[in-house]
């Protein structure tokens, strides 16, 4: 698949070819379009970077907005889930035996404030995507945006590491950290850096006469690669090998 066929589909989808019957109708492209400013705003931490942003709680508003244009697409045009009720099922007994953990935990304010900020955060984005990609090629577009944002921590945690600006001691070694509280510590770093090797490694096969797109994979590796072993995290070494 070339690069300009590659964008053609996504501009000019073949109906028969990328919407589904699970798909029963892709919301309006303004709906989509938040969901997918959302992913880069989230994961590059824009609120920290941009002062008037983290003033008026910007994460906050837009998830409450894409909350409410989720609810009304979602209940105009319900998926069809019957065959995912099992794994549906399982994802929220998982959530409640982390809810149960709270109370338990040695330091429950701490929990709580991780449980907010990791299980609720990500589970509610869970559900914007639910809502809101019908289509592979939305999904396409949403993992782009994704990628995007993997790419962008990557390259500038790898400027931290040529000038030294974001190696500092810790736990007796020169690590390398993140720049935006996500990814301060270590083990954060390395972990987004992880998370972009499954994708890259399934994607090859789908892009594999698309260059540029491969050129762009190759450096996304190599910087995510950067990041994982300058780390110095045990927890990302593991995760590489996996």
């Amino acid at each position: 698949m070339s690069l300009r066929s590659i964008i053609q589909t996504i501009l000019h989808p073949p109906r028969h070819v990328l919407r589904y019957d699970f798909a029963r109708e892709e919301p309006p492209l303004v709906f989509f379009l938040v969901l997918a400013y959302f992913t880069v705003s989230f994961f590059t931490q824009l609120t920290y970077r941009i002062g008037f942003l983290g003033a008026i709680r910007h994460d906050l508003l837009v998830g409450v907005v894409l909350l409410g244009l989720s609810a009304v697409h979602f209940m105009g045009n319900q998926p069809d889930l019957e065959e995912e009720q099992a794994f549906l099922a399982s994802i929220g007994l998982f959530a409640l035996s982390l809810v149960f953990q709270v109370p338990l935990a040695a330091d429950p304010g701490a929990a709580w404030h991780t449980f907010m900020e990791w299980i609720i955060k990500f589970m509610l984005y869970f559900c914007f995507i639910v809502a809101l990609v019908r289509s592979p090629r939305l999904l396409l577009l949403l993992l782009a945006a994704y990628m995007f944002s993997m790419f962008w921590i990557y390259q500038e945690a790898v400027r931290g590491l040529v000038t030294g600006a974001l190696v500092w001691m810790n736990q007796g070694i020169h690590r390398l950290h993140g720049s935006v509280p996500m990814y301060t510590h270590p083990n954060g770093l390395s972990l987004i850096a992880c998370m972009c090797l499954p994708f890259i490694f399934n994607f090859i096969p789908i892009f594999r006469r698309a260059w540029l797109v491969l050129a762009v994979f190759g450096v996304m590796a190599i910087l995510a690669g950067l990041c994982i072993l300058n780390t110095g995290s045990r927890a990302g070494y593991v995760g590489l090998i996996a």
